[in-house]
């Protein structure tokens, strides 16, 4: 695509040199005409087209799911406390791009912050006196759509569902860690002052299986071992070139993290990166 768009370019600037060391009006025209389409073409290599810069939403066909220290897109972490997230052959595709759940095409980021004041009514007054009561971060959700037009783009999509059913479990019976309960991940997202490793847990995720759009195969899986046996999860699965996946997240701060909150510090911005606050 990149090499279309290229070639586009250079034939625009040529028949503008031609029309004018010619004097050719009707080429003029054509080169005019011809310019205008160059300055779309330029339009479309900025970071939402996969540009140069750190690219958010892509071409068709484009999609990228490897990462940078450069790139924005909004992207949930790996949990770090559990190897079986990196261990499987499911995830590949995630741990492939960071050890991240990418969302490859822009999505819809809702989040509302909030101060709560408690009411107080006194006899004979025109106003009531607001007391403070406390102030939180309440849900953020995301609105994902995703397109797959081969079978890496639906491993993706596979392995990005799989990975939200996850990390919305505890582990439980036979698990390693037994007890504990859904992890806590990190949310990052449209450079440092926006999402910078916030920590979240994920409450409810949505998917959706349209019954009018065609599906993808992908081969999934491979060979691991557990305690000690060998287990074969290769199978063919299938992805909907287009669906939407809902997310809803919750930011969630440790006691320690509170009682050592600077808002000072907060307001001075150096909390990027250490901590997460939002």
């Amino acid at each position: 695509m990149a090499n279309d768009l290229n070639s586009f370019v250079s034939t625009a600037t040529a028949i503008s040199g031609i029309a004018a060391a010619t004097g050719n009006n009707k080429l003029a025209k054509v080169a005019g005409a011809v310019a205008i389409g160059s300055a779309l073409v330029n339009a479309f290599r900025g970071p939402m087209f996969g540009g140069s810069e750190a690219p958010l939403g892509h071409i068709p066909g484009e999609v990228s799911f490897s990462a940078s220290s450069t790139d924005w897109r909004v992207k949930l972490s790996l949990p770090t406390n559990n190897p079986a997230y990196k261990n499987s052959p499911v995830l590949a595709p995630l741990v492939n791009s960071g050890n991240n759940l990418i969302f490859p095409f822009t999505p819809q980021v809702n989040i509302t912050h909030s101060a709560t004041y408690n009411s107080l009514d006194t006899t004979h007054n025109n106003y009531a006196f607001m007391a403070y009561d406390h102030s939180r971060v309440e849900q953020i959700t995301i609105t994902a759509e995703f397109y797959c037009e081969n079978s890496v783009d639906a491993a993706y999509w596979i392995a990005a569902t799989h990975y939200l059913r996850s990390v919305t479990k505890m582990s439980f019976g036979d698990s390693a860690d037994a007890g504990q309960p859904p992890p806590v991940v990190k949310l990052n997202g449209y450079g440092a002052y926006v999402f910078n490793n916030v920590p979240v847990v994920i409450k409810t995720f949505t998917m959706d299986l349209p019954k009018d759009v065609d599906y993808i195969s992908a081969n999934v899986g491979g060979s691991i071992t557990l305690e000690g046996m060998a287990f074969d999860v290769n199978n063919t699965s299938y992805a909907p070139v287009k669906s939407t996946l809902i997310v809803q997240l919750m930011p969630i701060y440790s006691r320690t993290q509170q009682r050592q909150f600077s808002l000072d510090a907060f307001v001075n911005g150096t909390y990027i990166g250490d901590g997460g606050y939002i």
